[in-house]
């Protein structure tokens, strides 16, 4: 008589080679998106720097007010950007501060780094 078919120890190794190949890819996933989220965060501060600058050069003042509660940047008459990017996760948002000649633009990172967050000012 043959036997035919896996023993249950061999089934049993079978997935727990498994599981463990499946959390190393998940977690270096998890990395990934992280990072991918961080980079569009710093990309999005810089793109809102350039307007920034734009309406100082133009109307020689920074615009006051919470910029990222308005959604768009404008300098009297001109928008110098339509529509500000969001954060990439809905529970975070970018936070302006302004003074008379100055600004501060910052992002909170998700990858555990130091610093833990990523600020623009004006040059």
């Amino acid at each position: 008589m043959k036997n035919r078919g896996f023993t249950f120890i061999e089934i049993l190794v079978s997935m727990t080679i498994m599981g463990i190949i499946l959390a190393i890819g998940l977690s270096k996933y998890g990395d990934t998106q992280k990072k991918a989220r961080d980079t569009k965060r710093q990309a999005d501060l810089k793109q809102i720097q350039a307007a920034l600058e734009m309406c100082k050069t133009d109307s020689g003042n920074y615009p006051t007010g919470d910029i990222i509660t308005a959604g768009t940047i404008v300098c009297g008459t001109e928008t110098y950007m339509a529509t500000i990017p969001t954060d990439p996760k809905s529970d975070r948002s970018y936070t302006y501060v302004y003074g008379s000649y100055s600004y501060s633009l910052c992002a909170s990172k998700e990858l555990p780094a130091n610093p833990t967050s990523y600020c623009v000012t004006n040059p």
